[in-house]
């Protein structure tokens, strides 16, 4: 259509990427819901992931986002994992492609420029200090399960 601008999901810049990434993540970490703590580890662990070493499962992504703790009916998991990438797509303009199914079932980011854009913003000080922070949330979680 004419006079429409293009928003398509590979035509966002780098610096749009991480634009999104920094106003999305703005507030303090106390603030933010689940979901976004969720999307921020989902998007952390993919952009440390190095793809020559191998695939990164739906399985292991469950566990390292926390997906999978306070769940009555853990099969849910996976179908929690579909809804935060869309998730992701949708507010930060970040497209992920799944590949396989079920255990097998991979996610990586859709391109390398968009690997590394999001790896660039995970890289930054503040980034670096959420991502502890979430990790020691969710070992926390972990550990007290049993209550």
């Amino acid at each position: 259509m004419e006079g429409k601008p293009n928003t398509d999901i590979e035509t966002v810049t780098e610096d749009a990427i991480i634009a999104s990434l920094v106003s999305g993540f703005a507030t303090p970490v106390y603030l933010w819901d689940l979901a976004q703590k969720r999307a921020f580890l989902l998007l952390g662990v993919l952009s440390r992931w190095n793809p020559s070493t191998g695939l990164i499962l739906q399985d292991q992504l469950i566990i390292m986002t926390g997906l999978d703790l306070g769940l009555r009916f853990p099969s849910r998991s996976p179908n929690a994992l579909r809804a935060l990438t869309v998730a992701i797509s949708r507010k930060y303009s970040i497209k992920l492609s799944a590949e396989g199914n079920g255990h097998e079932r991979s996610y990586r980011f859709s391109t390398t420029s968009l690997r590394e854009s999001v790896t660039a913003y995970m890289k930054s000080p503040r980034s670096e200090k959420i991502s502890r922070y979430l990790a020691k949330e969710l070992h926390q979680a972990r550990t007290r399960s049993d209550w």
